[in-house]
């Protein structure tokens, strides 16, 4: 799989992450309701994007739990404990005291955290998908429970935090692996054809609409079939052009993941209270103050240890 492929593929994803977190107030008319279901849409798509790459990741590069383990600790743990300490401080002393712990807030229980504990499983475990059998056992078990529409997690834990959603789009990342050292087309894959089948089975018989905002909007077979989709039509497009801002925030997404809330909770204020147009541009305004972030810090302090805690990758 190629680096600007993989490029690509992040910058969307986090893009997409960014746009879920605009907040449009209830009662939008005209461009803006149009761009609050836009955003909805778009936003859902970036935490499966991320597993894919993930799954790619994996089925790339293969390695011990072990060692797995020291990457784990070293690469995300810390800047995950850090930005989750922050920015719960931070809502503590803007808001008030959330409703909830701060343990629930660090793995995700009810917060935009919930990415980081099944994305920690996946790299210790994922390994273990590289025989082939298991992939699709694993999948056609996932998609089966994502057209169920049944929550298998208790109602203290959010079904976000179930891996059996995120199964399907670490499979199709194995699959576009396979298919990019095979020279192979992804879509003509066993994986790609049964994600089509749930696709349809979800909506045609559980009438599943993802483009709603009740429930869970993640528990979709028609959702996993347009994410993998996309996925699909991004790494097969090698020319896609990858320029030197979008190569710079694409190998900091976990940057830009685990420190953009202020920021767009910031914006949002702004547009919501002062200047609505801000709405078409705040995503892009996040990314845009990350990679001027992300140059001042090659420029004046490229070994920054700082930065580095925050989860920023300087090289």
């Amino acid at each position: 799989m190629s680096a600007a492929a993989l490029g690509v593929l992040k910058m969307v994803a986090i893009y997409s992450i960014v746009s879920a977190h605009v907040d449009v107030k209830e009662g939008a008319s005209g461009v803006l309701a149009v761009l609050k279901t836009v955003y909805y849409v778009f936003g859902s798509m970036g935490v499966g994007l991320f597993f894919i790459v993930t799954g790619c990741g994996v089925a790339a590069r293969p390695k011990k739990i072990s060692a797995t383990f020291t990457k784990l600790f070293s690469f995300y743990a810390l800047p995950w404990v850090l930005s989750g300490c922050v920015v719960y401080s931070y809502l503590y002393f803007r808001k008030g005291a959330p409703n909830l712990s701060l343990v629930n807030f660090l793995i995700g229980n009810g917060s935009y955290l919930y990415f980081m504990p099944v994305f920690f499983l996946v790299l210790l475990f994922g390994v273990s998908l590289r025989f082939r059998v298991l992939r699709i056992f694993a999948l056609v078990a996932s998609l089966a429970y994502t057209v169920s529409g049944q929550a298998l997690m208790s109602h203290v834990i959010s079904e976000h935090l179930n891996p059996l959603l995120w199964i399907p789009y670490v499979v199709f990342g194995f699959a576009l692996d396979a298919s990019s050292r095979q020279s192979r087309n992804v879509f003509i894959s066993l994986e790609f054809l049964l994600i089509i089948i749930f696709a349809l089975w979800g909506f045609l018989f559980t009438k599943d609409q993802f483009v709603t905002q009740s429930g869970l909007n993640y528990q979709s077979a028609t959702l996993v079939f347009l994410v993998c989709s996309v996925g699909g039509i991004l790494v097969s497009h090698r020319k896609l052009p990858l320029g030197s801002s979008i190569d710079e925030v694409s190998k900091n997404t976990l940057l830009v993941y685990l420190w953009h809330m202020p920021l767009i909770g910031a914006l949002n204020f702004a547009s919501n209270n002062y200047v609505k147009p801000l709405f078409l541009v705040s995503p892009a305004i996040v990314l845009g103050c990350f990679f001027l972030l992300l140059k001042l810090a090659r420029r004046f302090a490229p070994s920054a240890w700082g930065l580095r805690l925050l989860g920023a990758r300087l090289q």
